[in-house]
């Protein structure tokens, strides 16, 4: 497998940068806001007279544009000075301010409604869908600045390796806010109606803005975290597996993994070095040339597909064939949150023991065996029994995907490596959404979801084959989460 290198990070820097606002603290904030109203959109647009077929084409048209917006939210994020606090708080502004025009659909004439949804719920997702990616990547790079300082690089290299597996403690933050929203938010709307979600969605947003502002000193147009060094070598092809590379420090140990106060980094933070765009697209082709990162973005695509059926249109199933009340439908989620808690809690005992191959082939294997529960189960209250399991696909296939961006990007572009993973889970979820909810409308609910784990089971084992040969060959992908 071939690894980008770049030059090492200065050794003799005992000091860690200062840090800024705790990723568990922003995730909280910001889960929160994306709940708001998370899986209840699709019952919520329902509400406005729309189809199933209507309400899958409405969700499904954003992510078509989202794929633009998230690769030029990680672009800008990495190129521009404070760039990730910018595209934190203009992600969730402009996406506030178009989901709260869904709020005059009722008094428009039925023809006018659908254009006039699609337009709102489009720009509400395209511009919120550039937050998330960002915020993972600045995860990440707090983690390795917390842990950098080591005078050894190989000491310092392992130091940041086992603060980047902490990911997933961070991480859980944003899975209790989800949690916690959803159940309050489903008993809202069954005590007093769906406009309760655009009063829930105005509070949570306001807290993102605020505590941003507040935390980083936006103002200032301080950087969210110092920047690291421009690489002395951008793109090189190697042979050199990262274990045998000492002289310069491969994919897994980041430029950004030995930032400290020195004065010559002090001065690349506060002026970052010209962004150099064919550097992304260079990377963006390495990851279509190598075999093992080409099937691992199949993978999580078609993984994504299946999983766009559960996160999107999942309620519309309950509560529409199954008869489920919303106050079920929450506390589905926080079932499924229960599960995802712990899985993120202990992510550096996970990702020392198993790989991240093979957590994103259990969290494929526990989808397939979900959904063919689903197919086979009439009372809605069941479906509270298999619900753990999404829990654990999400939980693992978020810290894969996360592990593999990481590893396979470089130090400076951690925001487009995010972002490049972003987009092909955002494909798998336009295919899902958008076929999905055309099978169901004219299939039924059964066949949607049996389909769907038929692909997924597919894809799982040509991924399967694909890890088997690289292990075989000796080009086995990391195993830390973190990467």
């Amino acid at each position: 497998m071939q690894a980008i290198r770049t030059a090492p990070p200065p050794k003799g820097q005992g000091e860690a940068p200062p840090l800024g606002l705790r990723p568990a603290v922003l995730y909280f904030a910001q889960f929160t806001a994306f709940a708001s109203p998370g899986r209840f959109l699709s019952v919520f647009l329902r509400a406005y007279g729309l189809s199933d077929a209507a309400v899958g084409a409405v969700l499904a048209g954003p992510s078509v544009l989202s794929l633009g917006s998230l690769i030029l939210g990680g672009l800008f994020a990495d190129a521009a000075p404070s760039g990730a606090v910018r595209t934190i708080l203009g992600g969730n502004v402009v996406s506030l301010a178009f989901f709260l025009t869904l709020a005059v659909t009722p008094l428009l004439p039925p023809l006018a409604r659908l254009p006039w949804v699609a337009v709102a719920v489009t720009g509400a997702k395209v511009s919120r869908a550039v937050v998330n990616p960002v915020i993972d990547a600045y995860t990440l790079r707090y983690l390795a600045a917390s842990a950098a300082g080591g005078d050894d690089d190989d000491d310092g290299g392992r130091a940041v390796a086992e603060a980047k597996m902490r990911y997933g403690v961070e991480r859980a933050a944003g899975a209790v806010a989800w949690a916690a929203t959803s159940l309050a938010l489903g008993a809202a709307i069954d005590a007093v109606g769906f406009g309760v979600v655009y009063v829930f969605r105005v509070v949570t947003t306001a807290a993102v803005v605020g505590l941003v502002v507040w935390a980083f000193n936006f103002l200032e147009a301080r950087p969210l975290v110092a920047e690291p060094p421009p690489p002395a070598a951008a793109y090189g092809a190697s042979d050199a597996t990262p274990a045998e590379d000492a002289a310069g420090t491969a994919i897994e140990v980041s430029q950004a993994d030995g930032m400290a106060t020195s004065p010559s980094t002090q001065a690349a933070a506060a002026s970052p070095a010209p962004f150099q765009s064919g550097d992304a697209l260079a990377f963006a082709a390495s990851l279509l040339c190598v075999p093992y990162s080409a099937v691992l973005l199949c993978a999580v695509g078609v993984l994504n597909v299946g999983t766009a059926l559960v996160e999107n249109l999942a309620f519309l199933f309950w509560v529409g064939d199954l008869h489920a009340t919303n106050t079920l439908c929450g506390v589905a989620v926080v079932i499924t949150i229960i599960f995802e808690v712990p899985l993120f809690a202990i992510s550096p005992w996970l990702s020392r023991h198993l790989s991240a191959p093979a957590m994103l082939l259990t969290a494929m294997v526990c989808y397939c065996i979900r959904v063919a529960v689903y197919v086979n189960i009439s009372d809605p209250r069941y479906v509270l029994f298999v619900e753990p399991l999404h829990g654990v696909t999400f939980t693992l296939m978020n810290l894969a995907t996360v592990a593999e961006a990481s590893r396979l990007a470089p130090p400076h572009l951690q925001s487009t490596g995010q972002a490049f993973i972003s987009v092909v889970r955002t494909v798998g979820t336009i295919v899902g959404t958008l076929g999905g909810s055309a099978v169901m409308q004219w299939a039924g609910s059964t066949v949607a979801y049996g389909v769907a784990g038929g692909l997924v089971a597919a894809a799982a084992v040509a991924y399967g084959c694909v890890v088997w040969c690289e292990r075989r060959e000796g080009e086995v992908p990391g195993t830390d989460v973190a990467g």
